[in-house]
């Protein structure tokens, strides 16, 4: 699963809300292209 870095409060169903700084991975898979094109999240770079 991606994980993304929140730039933006944001909230997503079910009834969850992320707020800036945070990094998630259960972002709806619809939602991701669109969140990412408007500056709402980033791709989180995870260090191997």
């Amino acid at each position: 699963m991606a994980k993304y870095k929140v730039l933006v409060g944001i909230n997503y169903p079910p009834d969850r809300r992320a707020e800036p700084g945070e990094i998630v991975d259960d972002l709806p898979v619809k939602s991701e292209a669109w969140l990412l094109e408007q500056g709402c999240i980033e791709a989180e770079v995870t260090k191997s």
